[in-house]
């Protein structure tokens, strides 16, 4: 895996590839991050209160390979990429705890599902749905 460089608080990138997810080290989660600024999934998982099978559905991998290689490559673009949005929810909602409220809370815009149960069911309905959220909230 390439080495994740961080400027002005974006991830240029990550396995070779451009992206644009921001992160910050004075956010919410940023205890989940390892010293080389890979997303510890399993530490994750503890701080949005969710069981790692939740956690492995979200970003496609089992259980196993998840307690196995908690830092794995092929897991970091879409833990990055879940990170940033639940540290905006928190900052948009004052606080973890309210964020993490907000994700495990159904609503109709999803047919009556989570946005979580969307992260699990379609990782990108489910990070259109926190962008929506967090764009129409006031800074």
């Amino acid at each position: 895996m390439d080495k994740i460089w961080l400027e002005n608080e974006r991830v240029f990138t990550l396995n070779g590839e451009e992206t644009f997810t921001a992160i910050t080290m004075l956010a919410p989660l940023n205890a989940v991050l390892t010293e080389n600024g890979s997303v510890d999934v399993t530490a994750l998982a503890r701080d949005l209160e969710v069981e790692l099978a939740t956690m492995a559905r979200v970003l496609g991998k089992s259980p196993q390979f998840l307690q196995k290689y908690p830092t794995a490559p092929s897991v970091q673009l879409r833990a990055l990429q879940l990170v940033d949005r639940v540290n905006a929810l928190a900052h948009a909602f004052a606080g973890l705890r309210h964020a993490i409220a907000w994700l495990k809370m159904p609503v109709e815009e999803l047919g009556n599902i989570s946005a979580l149960d969307a992260l699990q069911m379609r990782f990108d309905v489910g990070i259109a749905h926190i962008d929506r959220w967090v764009a129409m909230l006031p800074d």
